[in-house]
């Protein structure tokens, strides 16, 4: 717990910008958004890294940025694995603490994106028709279990300014195939298992 406490230390002032009394009178809306946000924090499995998914501002692009960084705790040495994306988010460590899974943005929705430690070259995995919003993948890293809205974008955001709830997929796709997802559960059969 105590080398946890001081990789979160060691963390936190690489990430964040020092704070003097000069800083406090010179507090302005550009100094709020140069701050970097620790989100998640995450101990591998193996107990030899954690992760940190920092948020911070991108002022040149106007958006807010997510990044994925890894603190060894042998040589407390950080690297940034992914970053520059949008809403980095869900990270979970494989069973052999070898690589990370996450969810951000692929091209049109969120997916399921991959990491290797050695490499730090992001890959995504699976891209599903609607975003993923949750997952879980099978410790032989060979089956993803994840779940998605039953609408499209557009009645989505129709039916959720109603305050409708939108009925939910539970989808199974195997990574090493071409086969596309099978969806085990629908919107009856929720709604039946509630009942």
């Amino acid at each position: 717990m105590k080398l946890l406490a001081m990789l979160v230390s060691l963390a936190m002032l690489y990430l964040t910008t020092a704070f003097t009394e000069e800083t406090y009178e010179t507090w302005t809306p550009e100094a709020v958004l140069s701050i970097k946000n620790i989100e998640t924090i995450l101990v591998s499995p193996d107990n030899r890294h954690t992760l940190l998914i920092v948020k911070r501002a991108d002022l040149e692009k106007k958006r807010w940025v997510s990044e994925l960084f890894v603190v060894n705790h042998s040589n407390k040495i950080m690297n940034q694995l992914a970053g520059d994306t949008t809403d980095i988010s869900q990270p979970s460590w494989s069973v052999q603490s070898d690589r990370i899974w996450f969810i951000a943005n692929g091209e049109n929705h969120r997916a399921l994106w991959e990491v290797t430690l050695s490499s730090s070259a992001s890959e995504k995995r699976y891209e599903a028709k609607m975003n993923i919003e949750s997952y879980a993948v099978a410790e032989d890293e060979k089956t993803l279990a994840f779940t998605t809205n039953l609408m499209s974008k557009q009645k989505y955001a129709s039916a959720n300014s109603y305050g409708v709830q939108i009925p939910k997929g539970l989808w199974i796709k195997q990574l090493d195939s071409t086969l596309p997802p099978v969806l085990v559960t629908n919107e009856q059969m929720i709604v039946g298992a509630r009942d």
